[in-house]
């Protein structure tokens, strides 16, 4: 047997309500939002719809409110279409941490869980960037075969994260949409977004990604080994811009002509 909201939508008012409460709100925020509600049958067979939160989906930037839809001319390093998780927003990262997801997939466990720990030394670094962080299947997951094993704590510095549906060959992991820690993602207003290399709108431009110098042997020495597999580039500050349009599901990553400039022109951990 299946639990299904048949009788719910098809006997009760319930759509309509919803769509009165939603449309209500949009007005009082003139914004779209996003809610969290509970509804309580009472014993007259009536039922009560109870707001617990409600979040305008503004769409923030480090200048205040602004357009997602990023210059139709703009070269770009990634976009990403189809799973867009958190309020829409336009930033600057100025350090991207990235798991090459070929590499990674040729990892046996130990090695995975040693990578995980170099990110959390990454991440314990970059408290005062502005990072995007990218790497291969479920963030988050406790098995190191189908993603990054993280903590919160290992990422909690991090802008935005992408998780991307590829490994290897062999194995192409589904999207966890950050459930492995969601409510932590919406405390640090984390953006978590996916990049499905396979469908339409999805690509990432690693060359020019790998060509920036991989920084992981400056900032963690000990760690110098794994440069393979985690490379780690600083950029001046106006070298990429991040669009997220969490209505519209997509998301891209720009590239200006600072980004060209040798050794990212950063300024270290």
């Amino acid at each position: 047997a299946f639990l299904t909201f048949d009788g719910l939508i098809a006997r009760t008012d319930f759509a309509a309500d919803l769509r009165m409460l939603l449309g209500a709100l949009h007005a009082a925020y003139a914004h779209p939002v996003e809610i969290e509600f509970a509804l309580n049958f009472v014993p007259d067979g009536s039922y009560r719809i109870n707001l617990l939160q409600c979040r305008p989906m503004q769409v923030r930037s480090v200048e205040g409110l602004a357009e997602v839809e990023p210059p139709a001319d703009a070269r770009r390093l990634l976009s990403a279409r189809g799973a867009v998780i958190g309020p829409g927003r336009v930033i600057r990262p100025d350090r991207v941490i990235y798991v090459r997801p070929a590499a990674f997939g040729s990892l046996n466990q130990a090695q995975r869980h040693a990578v995980t720990r170099v990110i959390g030394r990454l991440n314990a670094q970059s408290g005062g960037h502005c990072v995007l962080m990218l790497g291969p299947g479920r963030w988050g997951s406790r098995d190191p075969f189908l993603g990054v094993p993280v903590q919160f704590a290992d990422i909690n510095h991090v802008a935005a994260l992408c998780e991307i549906v590829a490994m290897h060959e062999n194995l192409v992991p589904d999207v966890s949409l950050g459930t492995h820690f969601l409510n932590e993602l919406i405390e640090a207003d984390l953006l978590y977004f996916a990049l499905f290399p396979k469908l339409t709108g999805n690509e990432i431009d690693e060359t020019t990604l790998l060509g920036w110098p991989n920084r992981l042997a400056d900032l963690l020495p000990q760690d110098a080994e794994w440069g393979d597999v985690v490379h780690v580039a600083d950029l001046p500050p106006d070298a990429l811009t991040l669009y997220a349009d969490a209505m519209g599901q997509r998301l891209a990553v720009t590239v200006s002509a600072a980004a060209s400039v040798p050794g990212g022109g950063g300024s270290g951990a």
